[in-house]
Formats: structure tokens, C-alpha cells, sequence
């Protein structure tokens, strides 16, 4: 099964949420699924790469201004990556 978690927060952040979602990610990948994110990216473009083994498509991200290594995608574009990524 191809499973496609979308989340506000990048998967390289630190907090509860992500480490949730990542594990649960690990455990559906160990059973064989086909797992992948969508969430902001590092960049202010879109972006496909490979964090600890699971597949991330990035979307374009601004820096947060109060809190390092958080990015926001503002939400134009969003609708637009995600059409290219069920392609």
C-alpha cells in the first residue's frame, strides 16, 4: 500500500509530533508499505529528497522567525505539489 502523510511541520524538526509520525512511518515501511511526506521543505522551492530512508516531498518553505530550524509554507503552491506528487 502507498501511504502519503501530510504534516505543517518539517520532518527534520524536533518535537513530539514528528518523532510520532516518523516512528509510525518506520513501522508501516517495515511492514512493507510504500511510505512518503509531504510537508514543508528546506528551500523556498519544491523539492523530493531522502530523510533516514523515507521519501519527502518538500514543499516551498519560509523561515520561521522565532524558532530555528521550523519552516512554514505559506499556502499557495500547496494545492499545485500535490497534484505532481500523485502523478
Amino acid at each position: 500500500m502507498k501511504i502519503l502523510f501530510t504534516t505543517d511541520i518539517p520532518v527534520n524538526f524536533v518535537c513530539g509530533s514528528t518523532f510520532f509520525i516518523l516512528r509510525n512511518a518506520r513501522l508501516l515501511q517495515d511492514r512493507g508499505h510504500e511510505v512518503a511526506f509531504l510537508c514543508p521543505g528546506r528551500y523556498f522551492q519544491n523539492e523530493t529528497y531522502y530523510h533516514e530512508g523515507l521519501k519527502i516531498f518538500g514543499v516551498k518553505s519560509l523561515p520561521a522567525i522565532l524558532r530555528k530550524n521550523l519552516r512554514l509554507s505559506p499556502p499557495v503552491g500547496i494545492k499545485r505539489r500535490i497534484r505532481e506528487v500523485f502523478r
